[in-house]
């Protein structure tokens, strides 16, 4: 059929004068490439669609510079020799090649590469919950949260599945179990001490109670956007450790811990303006009858845990409250580090 031929040859012909030639081979090579990398997400044991969904949500956000550089310190501190991720994901693709130490997965390249700096955010943001919560339980936390985001009219990403949230969060481990979480703890934990009269640590500040972890997922996005405009304020202090490291910290926004008495710790130190994040510690009403259950007290207050997304004049934007029936318990599973333990 000729004819057919013929014609089908002209508008070719005639589709290279709208698209360049180049412009072709070069969107053939990136379809190329990105099944190579989905091959490769596959090969270790992880999706790239999981992947997606994760950076969606935890990847929104501006990673502090203090943080940024202490990551690039702890994990890449060898300079000479190989340029950091942290570097590299600061760095245009103007180099074909990229060197990493100790073969870091799929993900940590790919945050390396990629100049929307969402892929770092969530690597940097999934190692921080991975330190404090148990594996098995964050994974449930992370995909009731995100059902219920996306049940409530929140739109993408859905719930990627426990397999798959699980596979991400065990690469993200591998790549930055070495991360020092440690020490951002212990700092929160000093700054609690020395301010919060009575103060004293137990497991549930390191745990989120899933209504606050819901809430943060969006509102401190939000604040950090708009933060002349938006505030957040929790109910009780349950999970004020993460939640700190991650406002603070990792998103450099400013935190008050409000204590009984007119007490207060503020991160940083020296805040004097209103802070974008607000966490009341009231003074707990410990029974009598048995002064030494303050950790059950705790517990069930915790549960009970608010969190609210506040317009400037104070006003309830949002607010993310517990179900009556819910019973979701998170374990605690703060790590220490043993770099250099048992060396003669």
């Amino acid at each position: 059929m000729p004819g057919y031929q013929g014609a089908q040859l002209t508008v070719g012909l005639e589709l290279t004068n709208i698209i360049p030639l180049q412009t072709i081979a070069t969107r053939l090579l990136n379809a190329i490439l990105d099944i190579r990398e989905v091959k490769q997400f596959r090969d270790q044991g992880t999706d790239i669609i999981v992947e997606e969904d994760l950076a969606t949500v935890f990847g929104r956000g501006n990673i502090s510079d203090g943080l940024l550089q202490d990551w690039r310190k702890q994990l890449f501190p060898d300079q000479n020799t190989s340029p950091t991720i942290v570097e590299l994901f600061r760095l245009s693709q103007a180099k074909s090649r990229i060197e990493l130490h100790e073969n870091p997965s799929v993900v940590a390249v790919r945050a390396a590469k990629d100049k929307s700096e969402k892929y770092l955010a969530t690597l940097i943001t999934l190692s921080m919950l991975s330190y404090f919560h148990n594996r098995a339980d964050l994974v449930t936390l992370i995909s009731s949260s995100l059902q219920t985001i996306h049940a409530n009219g929140g739109g993408e990403p859905t719930d990627p599945g426990v397999g798959g949230i699980t596979n991400s969060l065990r690469n993200c481990t591998v790549d930055t179990g070495t991360f020092n979480w440690a020490s951002y703890s212990e700092s929160v934990k000093a700054c609690l001490s020395s301010n919060i009269p009575g103060y004293k640590h137990n497991e549930s500040y390191i745990t989120f109670p899933p209504s606050v972890f819901l809430g943060a997922l969006d509102f401190l996005y939000i604040v950090q956007r708009f933060p002349a405009d938006k505030k957040i304020t929790v109910s009780h202090p349950t999970g004020c450790i993460p939640l700190i490291i991650w406002a603070h910290y990792i998103l450099g926004l400013t935190v008050e811990v409000k204590g009984p008495c007119d007490t207060k710790a503020t991160f940083p130190l020296d805040l004097t303006e209103s802070p974008h994040v607000l966490i009341n510690w009231p003074e707990p009403e410990v029974p009598e009858s048995n002064p030494g259950d303050l950790f059950r007290y705790e517990s069930i207050s915790g549960r009970m845990a608010e969190i609210c997304l506040l317009e400037r004049d104070r006003s309830v934007l949002l607010r993310v409250f517990p179900d009556d029936h819910e019973r979701q318990e998170i374990a605690a599973e703060e790590r220490h580090p043993l770099r250099g333990y048992g060396k003669a």
